[in-house]
Formats: C-alpha cells, sequence, structure tokens
C-alpha cells in the first residue's frame, strides 16, 4: 500500500502541475478531487497497519511514527492552491 500511496501522490504531483500550467479545467479538477480521496484511502490503509504494527510490537523503542493523514492531505491541497481556472 505504501508503494501505492507512493504513486498517486506523484499522480497528484503532475495534475497539480498541469493545472497550474494550463488552468484547473473541469476534467483536471475532477481528476484532482479522484485522485485525493484515493490517495487518502491508501493512506488510511497504511496508517491501519502501522498502528497494527505499533501494537504488535514487542518494545516502545520498536514503534514507528504513523502517518498523519490529515498533515498528507492538507499537503496535497497546497500543490493545487492559487491554480487558476481558465478564462
Amino acid at each position: 500500500d505504501l508503494i501505492a500511496l507512493k504513486r498517486v501522490d506523484a499522480r497528484h504531483q503532475l495534475l497539480a502541475d498541469r493545472a497550474h500550467a494550463g488552468g484547473l479545467t473541469k476534467s483536471v479538477e475532477v481528476a484532482i478531487i479522484t485522485t485525493r480521496r484515493e490517495y487518502a484511502d491508501f493512506a488510511r490503509r497504511v496508517r491501519a497497519k502501522q498502528d497494527q504494527f505499533n501494537m504488535d510490537a514487542p518494545a516502545i523503542s520498536l514503534e514507528r511514527p504513523g502517518l498523519w493523514i490529515e498533515h498528507e492531505l492538507e499537503r496535497l491541497d497546497a500543490r493545487i492552491a492559487g491554480a487558476k481556472r481558465p478564462k
């Protein structure tokens, strides 16, 4: 799921670049919304696996920090900020 999450993140970056270069057209906007939802789904799966790993870890020192989903979604949203709709 982590590899899939990175792929979706890369796709979102390409869409953000397209939105800034050519404007936020309706088709690009729909693709961005769909990709953000997909990212959120994968992020929740990754976080659930991280939480389970941390619950099963035999010592606190072996736990790993979990993915902060809200922060990641804010990061994706920030990529799109400032993209203008074409006239």
